[in-house]
């Protein structure tokens, strides 16, 4: 998952809450829900994206654990 699609998630939520806290008590329901959904995206992209690097670190791991040296001990 490309970093650029977690980052304009990010700056989407960012820009959705701060119209949200600008609208000072004028805010609407629809923004309100646009904020949660834009904040469960990133939320889901960012889980995602952190779980493909632990299991890529995981599959080094064990790549590393199952190889053969290349110099004797």
């Amino acid at each position: 998952m490309p970093l650029r699609e977690i980052e304009a998630a990010l700056a989407a939520w960012r820009d959705a809450d701060r119209r949200l806290t600008e609208a000072d008590g004028r805010a609407t329901d629809e923004l309100a829900r646009e904020v949660e959904q834009l904040r469960e995206n990133f939320q889901r992209l960012s889980a995602n994206h952190m779980a493909e690097q632990i299991d890529a670190l995981r599959d080094a791991e064990r790549q590393r654990a199952t190889s053969t040296p290349s110099t004797a001990p």
